[in-house]
C-alpha cells in the first residue's frame, strides 16, 4: 500500500491524511483508510468519510496516470469540542440543556455549563446535582452522544391555604379511646372512655382564616406572585350554629352528640351506632341511641332517652332512662343455676325507666318502669315490670317459662309454664306489702288519736263538774280547742286509711294472669299473704283475685 500517515493541525483542529504515490504500492481504499484511522490515537475525532473517498480517488488518478512521487493531503477528521444549547421553557419555570459530547475535543464541566446558562439569563434554581450527573455521563458515555437534561427549576408560587377547620370536640367516628384503669391496676378493654356529649353553646369547630400564600420565582430570577387562599363557608348541620360573638366558631345549639364534617358539624340528640362492642367501648350518652347491630357480651350502655337495638343484647348491662326496643332478643346467663329464682343473679342486666319491647328474653334480669312486651318467649328470667304482655292486646302470643316475675298490673301471653312442670313464679302487685305496712302505721296513729281524744273528753267532763277552778272557762276553752285539733287529725288518718283500702282492693282486683292457650301446672302466684299454685294443666285460663283468694275469672 502507498505510504499513509496522519497529521493533526492544532490551529484548525483538523486531521489530515497524507498519502505518497509510490510505484509498486497497492492503492488505498476507503475501508483501509478508515481502519487505520480507528487504530490511531485520533480515533475519537469526527470522521469525514466523503473526504477520505476524495483522497482515494485522487491517489487512484495519480497511479493511473503514472504520476508517482506526488503527495495527497485531505482533512478526513476533526477534533470537535462539546456542543451545548440552553433552552428556557415558555413559562420560564425550567431551563434545560441539550449537550452533545465532544469528538476528541474538550468536554464541559459544571462551571462552564452554568456560565452558558447564565449567558441565557438563567440565574435561579440551578440544580447542581443534575449538572454533576450530566458531566459524569459525558465523561463515561460514547463520543458525540446527545444528552438532554433539566438543569434549573423555578419555584412555583404556593397558593394560600383555604380556610382550615379545627375540631374542638370528639365525635363517635374519630375520638381516640383509651382504656380506663379499674381495680388493682387492671384494664377493662371495653371501657374505652366516656362518650362526651355537648350542650348549647359548646364549641364544635373553629375555622382558621385563609393564608396569603408564598411567592415563587422563575429561572430568570423574576418573582411569581402567589394566589391567596379562599374562605370556605361552614357546613352548618342541624343542632349547630355560628357563634354570635365569633364568626369563625361553630357552636352547639342543643344538648346532644356532635358529628363532625369536613367543614363543620352537626349535633344529634340521638346517637346512631352500628354495634356496641370492644371497638366502641361502653356507651354513656345523654340522649336517645339507635344501635343497628348487637350489644355484645360484657358491654355497658347507658342512655338518657329512648333506645332501639336492631340486633341482640347478649350478657350486657343496659341502663336506659326511656323506652327500650330490641328487635331480636335479650340473652344472658345465670351466675348460679341453683340459686333461688327470686334472688338469681344474671350476667345480662337491663334497667329501663319506660317500656321494654323485645322479641324474646332469656336468662336475663329486666327491671322496667312500665311494660315489658315480647313476641316469642321469656325463659328463666327475672323481670320487674308494671305489666308483661306477649303479643298485642287483640292477639296474645309468646310463652313464659320458668323464672321470677314481679308484676304490678298483670300478665298476658299465649302460654305460661311448660309440660315439664317448670316452676314459674309471679309476685303480683308488689306494692301491696308497702301499702299494707303504711295502712298498719295509719291504724296505729288512728288508735293513738282515739286514745288522746278519750283522755281529752274525760278531762273536759271533769272540768265541767269542777266548780272550784278559778280559770274554769279558760281551761274548758283550751280543752275544746285541743279536742278539735286531734279530732281533725283522727279524721285525716281515718280518711287516709279508707282511701288506702280502696287503692289496695282496686289494685288487687286489677291484677290478672292470663294464658290464652295453656296454663301449665306449678305456676306460682302470690300477692301479699295470698298464695296460689296451679295443680293441673289448663287451657285459656285467667287467674285473678276475688274474695280474698286467687280464682279463675
Amino acid at each position: 500500500m502507498s505510504n499513509l500517515a496522519f497529521e493533526f493541525d492544532k490551529n484548525n483542529n483538523k486531521l489530515f491524511v497524507l498519502i505518497n504515490c509510490t510505484e509498486g504500492d497497492s492503492l488505498p481504499t476507503d475501508a483501509s483508510i478508515k481502519a487505520q484511522f480507528e487504530e490511531s490515537k485520533y480515533k475519537e475525532f469526527f470522521y469525514f468519510p466523503e473526504e477520505a473517498s476524495k483522497a482515494v480517488a485522487l491517489v487512484t488518478q495519480y497511479f493511473t496516470s503514472k504520476q508517482f512521487g506526488k503527495e495527497v493531503r485531505f482533512a478526513i477528521a476533526e477534533a470537535r469540542p462539546a456542543k451545548i444549547k440552553i433552552r428556557v421553557a415558555e413559562d420560564k419555570m425550567t431551563a434545560s440543556v441539550e449537550l452533545t459530547a465532544a469528538f476528541g475535543g474538550p468536554n464541559l464541566n459544571e462551571k462552564q455549563i452554568i456560565k452558558c446558562a447564565t449567558q441565557k439569563g438563567v440565574v435561579m434554581g440551578i440544580d447542581e446535582s443534575a449538572l454533576g450527573e450530566l458531566v459524569q455521563k459525558i465523561k463515561t458515555g460514547p463520543i458525540g452522544e446527545v444528552y438532554h437534561q433539566v438543569i434549573a427549576n423555578g419555584q412555583l408560587p404556593k397558593r394560600g391555604d383555604d380556610s382550615t377547620f379545627e375540631y374542638l370536640t370528639k365525635s363517635i367516628k374519630d375520638r381516640v379511646l383509651q382504656p380506663q384503669e379499674v381495680d388493682h391496676g387492671k384494664v377493662d378493654m371495653r371501657d374505652l372512655g366516656s362518650l362526651m356529649s355537648v350542650k348549647p353553646g359548646d364549641p364544635l369547630v373553629r375555622r382558621h382564616p385563609p393564608t396569603k400564600g408564598r411567592a415563587g420565582y422563575n429561572v430568570l430570577g423574576k418573582a411569581v406572585l402567589a394566589e391567596p387562599g379562599s374562605e370556605i363557608p361552614f357546613e352548618i348541620g342541624s343542632g349547630s350554629c355560628i357563634s354570635p360573638q365569633d364568626p369563625n366558631l361553630l357552636i352547639s345549639e342543643i344538648h346532644g352528640l356532635p358529628y363532625t364534617f369536613e367543614k363543620g358539624a352537626r349535633v344529634d340528640n340521638v346517637l346512631e351506632l352500628q354495634k356496641i362492642d370492644v371497638s366502641t367501648g361502653h356507651i354513656d350518652f345523654k340522649g336517645g341511641v339507635i344501635v343497628n347491630g348487637d350489644v355484645s357480651e360484657g358491654m355497658k350502655l347507658k342512655a338518657n332517652g329512648n333506645v332501639t337495638i336492631a340486633g341482640f343484647v347478649e350478657n350486657a348491662e343496659l341502663e336506659i332512662d326511656g323506652d327500650l326496643t330490641v328487635m331480636k332478643g335479650i340473652i344472658g346467663r345465670k351466675t348460679d343455676d341453683d340459686s333461688d329464682p327470686e334472688q338469681t343473679a344474671f350476667q345480662c342486666n337491663v334497667k329501663v325507666s319506660g317500656n321494654v319491647c323485645a322479641k324474646y328474653i332469656q336468662n336475663a334480669f329486666v327491671d322496667a318502669g312500665k311494660q315489658v312486651q315480647f313476641q316469642g318467649q321469656i325463659l328463666h328470667s327475672r323481670i320487674i315490670a308494671d305489666s308483661i304482655y306477649g303479643g298485642t292486646d287483640k292477639s296474645p302470643a309468646g310463652k313464659i317459662v320458668g323464672g321470677f316475675y314481679q308484676v304490678s298490673k298483670g300478665v298476658r301471653c299465649a302460654t305460661i309454664g311448660a309440660i315439664a312442670s317448670t316452676n314459674t313464679i309471679f309476685h303480683l302487685y308488689p306494692e301491696l306489702n308497702e301499702k299494707l305496712e303504711k295502712k298498719q302505721t295509719l291504724i296505729k296513729l288512728l288508735k293513738n288519736k282515739e286514745e288522746i281524744l278519750q283522755e281529752i273528753k274525760a278531762a273536759w267532763e271533769h272540768l265541767r263538774e269542777d266548780d272550784s277552778s278559778e280559770n274554769k272557762a279558760k281551761l274548758i276553752e283550751e280543752t275544746i280547742a285541743s279536742y278539735k285539733l286531734h279530732d281533725k287529725e283522727l279524721k285525716k288518718f281515718s280518711k287516709a286509711i279508707e282511701h288506702l283500702n280502696v287503692q289496695i282492693e282496686k289494685g288487687m282486683q286489677a291484677v290478672t294472669v292470663y294464658a290464652s292457650r295453656e296454663f301449665f301446672s306449678k305456676t306460682h302466684l302470690r300477692m301479699g299473704q295470698v298464695r296460689y299454685v296451679s295443680q293441673d294443666d289448663m287451657r285459656n285460663t285467667k287467674i285473678g283475685y276475688k274474695d280474698g283468694q286467687f280464682t279463675k275469672v
